[in-house]
């Protein structure tokens, strides 16, 4: 079974196709890299590529649909930072749940509760989490290597979070 992971290019291109944005690689890592949202944000030892997993991907598309909602990405940052957990947790728990808006601060509340006529910009987490997994199998189903400055199978990767 090949691991569902993605290399920056990887996520610019299913980002930008699952949210009908551009995305490029530099804004990928200006979020995970930069801003510390990643699962795998520290250094890597001799030029090894960063490879990146299912909730990598759905940060990075929620941060595109917050753009779109109206928000610079100066503040989709920040709101990301202060409640990446948060939303995280709503994910893994499948939770019918939202993230609401307003100036610089952030609340995941449920779906339900989600209106509100201050908020910049409201977004159900689940469905920027709804697909994800099948999108990824699809691409790296037919990929065995990675490149770094040589072809390496896929399995040979370090990562320090799985």
């Amino acid at each position: 079974m090949t691991p569902k992971l993605l290399t920056v290019g990887e996520v610019a291109t299913l980002a930008s196709r699952l949210t009908g944005q551009g995305c490029t690689p530099r804004q990928v890592r200006y979020l995970l890299v930069d801003g510390g949202l990643g699962t795998e944000s520290g250094p890597r030892p001799q030029g090894q590529t960063r490879m990146y997993g299912v909730i990598d991907l759905a940060i990075v598309c929620l941060a595109r649909r917050m753009q779109s909602a109206g928000m610079s990405s100066a503040v989709a940052r920040a709101v990301l930072t202060y409640r990446r957990d948060d939303i995280v947790r709503a994910w893994k728990a499948g939770a019918n749940a939202a993230l609401v808006v307003t100036g610089l601060h952030g609340a995941v509340v449920p779906a339900a509760k989600a209106t509100s006529a201050k908020a910049a910009a409201t977004v159900p987490l689940q469905d920027v989490w709804r697909g994800l997994d099948a999108e990824i199998e699809r691409l790296t189903r037919t990929r065995p290597t990675v490149w770094m400055w040589r072809d390496v199978p896929v399995h040979a990767v370090p990562r320090s979070i799985a």
